[in-house]
């Protein structure tokens, strides 16, 4: 819109106006179907910096016109409309020549009277994933959601188990981050029983399973809580997950079978059994087998059994050869004997005898030499 300074309560030059210039006559008309109401003595008025005092006003019911007599016509004073403030509430009014626009503001939309709030959370904006987008008159904030820390846009998890005072875990649990939260596991050797961890028996459960412990096959497992421990057993030797057979035998050791001249150690697993030697009966220890009382011997029956540690001997009895287990009469008539000159040497079994003769036809001889020899 344009003024004409000097003039005071002229109307807007709007609806049917028309402004016409005349650069010849230094004439502004107007037309206009509005009454102008003017001073009775028009003050100096100023056309583009120049200014001129005598002017020729005619007022009335139709054209207006208004004579500069001196100088030619250049321009006329834009009027700023928006120090009348024209726009709407939430708008941006901008000027131009001759006129003006309204814009609404960011965050606002509407032809610039009538500006209403965009809702920016309903499209996409650049809040983090983890954080909540807060609608506002003309914005938005980004609020991290709990969990997580930033300034709405950016959102890193908070480790809660870093800080004691940010998490509350029951017994035998531990802490464990998640992202934006934190959960409570149960340490090894529990088991969650609602929010509660109660002792697993690995024990037991090696029975069906012998994986869950590592024990080994040789030890005894013993429950603790939250734990185990593994011994080995009697007879092994280790740490309980690995156990190995102790050789009771070996003879660096403590021999247990008492002396090794009666008995025999004989090494098993996580064990030992005693042998006796033969010849002797396990009685609290090796003790001799006395053989020959209780006829467990070979001897033959002319010979004499004689017991001793471990074993016996046979020895053939008196007249008799042999190895005491076979034992045959020795015919001391054969060989050399203490036999009277003038008597008769007969055998007997085990022994001799001399029997006195008188003297006898050499036939008589003849037979009872051959009567010996038979």
């Amino acid at each position: 819109m344009y003024s004409i300074q000097g003039l005071s309560k002229v109307k807007e030059f709007a609806g049917h106006s028309s402004l016409h210039f005349n650069k010849k006559q230094s004439t502004i008309q107007i037309s206009t179907n509005a009454w102008y109401i003017v001073p009775a003595v028009t003050p100096v008025m100023r056309f583009a910096g120049i200014q001129s005092e005598a002017l020729h006003v005619t007022a009335s019911r139709g054209p207006l016109e208004i004579t500069q007599r001196r100088t030619a016509l250049v321009n006329l004073t834009d009027l700023d409309e928006c120090t009348l403030d024209p726009c709407g509430e939430n708008a941006v009014c901008a000027n131009t020549p001759g006129s003006y626009t309204c814009k609404c503001r960011d965050g606002y939309t509407g032809d610039g009277r009538v500006c209403t709030d965009i809702d920016e959370c309903i499209y996409p904006h650049n809040c983090s994933v983890n954080a909540d987008c807060i609608n506002s008159e003309g914005s938005y904030n980004c609020l991290c959601r709990a969990g997580y820390t930033g300034d709405g846009k950016t959102c890193s998890d908070i480790n809660e188990c870093d800080t004691p005072t940010n998490y509350t875990c029951w017994a035998n649990s531990k802490c464990q981050n998640t992202n934006g939260s934190y959960t409570c596991v149960c340490e090894n050797g529990y088991s969650a029983v609602g929010k509660t961890c109660m002792d697993v028996d690995e024990c037991s459960l090696q029975v069906t399973d012998p994986n869950i412990t590592n024990c080994h096959p040789d030890a005894i497992c013993s429950n603790t809580d939250g734990s185990y421990n593994c011994n080995c057993k009697d007879g092994f030797a280790g740490n309980g997950t690995v156990c190995k057979d102790i050789d009771e035998c070996d003879p660096k050791g403590n021999y247990p079978c008492g002396p090794s001249d009666t008995s025999k150690c004989i090494n098993t697993n996580g064990s030992y059994r005693c042998s006796c030697h033969r010849g002797y009966r396990n009685v609290d220890g090796c003790i001799d087998i006395d053989e020959c009382r209780e006829n467990l011997h070979n001897c033959d029956r002319l010979a004499t059994c004689i017991n001793k540690n471990g074993s016996f001997d046979c020895n053939c009895s008196d007249g008799y050869s042999g190895n005491g287990t076979h034992c045959t009469d020795i015919n001391e008539c054969s060989g050399g004997h203490d036999c009277h000159g003038a008597a008769i040497c007969l055998n007997t079994p085990g022994s001799l005898r001399a029997n006195a003769v008188m003297v006898s036809p050499p036939w008589v001889k003849d037979l009872v030499e051959t009567a010996q020899d038979g």
